[in-house]
Parts: C-alpha cells; structure tokens; sequence
C-alpha cells in the first residue's frame, strides 16, 4: 500500500468482538424474557381449561343423580376450587423445577466464564 493512500482494510480487537457479543446476548435474553411467559402462561392456561373440562364432563352425570336424590352442593364452587388447587400446586412444582435447574446451569456457567 503506498503512503498516503487509503486504507482498504479494519482492524478488529478481541474487545470490539466481545462488546458485539455482549449486545447480542443482551438482546437475546430480553426478547427471551418478554416472549417466553405469555407463551407459557397460555400453554398452561389450555392445559388448565382441557383438564376441568374432561374433570367437569365426566361428573356431569354423578352430579345429576346427587341433584335428583336431594344433595345440595354447590358444585361451581367445587370446581372453582378444584382448578385453584391444580392451579397452584402446578406453579409450586413449576418453581420448584426451575429452582433445580438453575442450580446446575449457574455452577456450569460459573466455571466456564473463569
């Protein structure tokens, strides 16, 4: 290349490569974090509604015969509460599995970035 001309070639360092990954990973784990749990939250919440509506279609019948002999229940509250408690231990073995997982993923990460 003679002197003065301009220069037809760059020059990269390892730290622009590495703020270019940083800004990469960020990015990645927002749009992660903002796509992913409404995404579960419907999965679980078709999960949710399939199962009261299989648990609601075969006591139809019982509940039925219970109204005909006289028992008084109130069996919207029943179900109600049926889909509280599935509701909530769900999210507790939820939390729980994610708890355990993480555990390793950070001891994994801890000693790869050293």
């Amino acid at each position: 290349m003679p002197p003065g001309a301009e220069d037809d070639f760059e020059v990269f360092s390892n730290d622009s490569l590495i703020s270019q990954f940083k800004s990469f990973t960020l990015t990645v784990r927002i749009g992660v974090a903002v796509v992913q749990p409404p995404i579960a939250l419907v999965a679980a919440g078709i999960g949710i509604m399939n199962i009261m509506l299989v648990s609601v279609t075969e006591r139809t019948a019982r509940s039925a015969s219970d109204a005909r002999r006289g028992e008084k229940r109130n069996i919207m509250t029943q179900f109600i509460m049926e889909a509280i408690v599935l509701c909530e231990v769900g999210g507790v073995i939820g939390v729980a599995l994610q708890v355990l997982g993480a555990q390793p993923g950070g001891l994994i990460s801890s000693r790869c970035h050293r």
